[in-house]
């Protein structure tokens, strides 16, 4: 068996699609993986692939954007 075959992950993982954290792509300097070290190598596989949605940076981040979004959008007479 070559290493990185599906089969020898868990059979839970093998059909499990990754969704990586749109961040990934453009960071914020408080994500996880820009920093690397063995604190944050757990928490950046956890939070950086399908869980992004659970991590604190990213609804911090989240939530800022949509608050400017909302007050660009907002009418003053």
């Amino acid at each position: 068996m070559q290493q990185g075959d599906s089969r020898d992950q868990p059979p839970e993982k093998k059909n499990q699609k990754r969704i990586l954290c749109p961040f990934v792509r453009s960071p914020h300097k408080d994500c996880y993986f820009l920093d690397m070290n063995s604190n944050k190598i757990s928490m950046a596989v956890y939070y950086c692939q399908n869980h992004f949605k659970e991590c604190e940076i990213y609804k911090r981040l989240t939530r800022t954007k949509k608050n400017k979004s909302n007050e660009s959008k907002t009418v003053i007479d």
